[in-house]
């Protein structure tokens, strides 16, 4: 099952047009029992409990230039183990299997990869989690804290 969650803002007719041609391939291909989609915009802890229905979280972006992704962060909160792209808007994330494009092929070989090793997907969920707890808020306040006294 592919869960695609993927808010489309109906005012960008890039995200409307890539929303539309993933529909078409699905139905092109007879998947419409084996793909669902969410394309509404969530809040957030709706999309951390969707999020947590996978077993992986795949962020197949293009080298796009932008600082961060926000996607990535609420994908933390899942606690899934998470494979991006070797994109420089994960450049800073220390955790998770990056991919070097977004083809279709790579994906599946990834994605096939981490399902079929346990040891694997245990450490990544682990290292995931240990990298949330130690970039938790708290973790951050009481760091900051300690720095006003130091």
């Amino acid at each position: 099952m592919l869960l695609m969650v993927n808010a489309v803002n109906p005012n960008n007719s890039t995200s409307a047009n890539i929303f539309n041609k993933m529909q078409e391939s699905v139905k092109r291909f007879g998947l419409e029992d084996n793909v669902i989609f969410i394309n509404k915009f969530l809040e957030f802890q709706q999309i951390v409990k969707t999020l947590q229905l996978a077993d992986i979280v795949i962020l197949p972006y293009a080298d796009v230039k932008e600082g961060a992704s926000g996607a990535v962060r609420t994908s933390i909160a899942s606690s899934r183990p998470i494979i991006t792209t070797d994109s420089y808007i994960f450049d800073s994330l220390p955790v998770g299997i990056k991919m070097p494009d977004n083809k279709p092929t790579t994906i599946a070989h990834f994605a096939k990869e981490l399902l079929s090793d346990p040891e694997m997907y245990l450490k990544q969920k682990y290292s995931l989690k240990e990298y949330a707890t130690k970039n938790s808020w708290d973790e951050i306040i009481i760091k900051y804290l300690r720095s006003l006294v130091d």
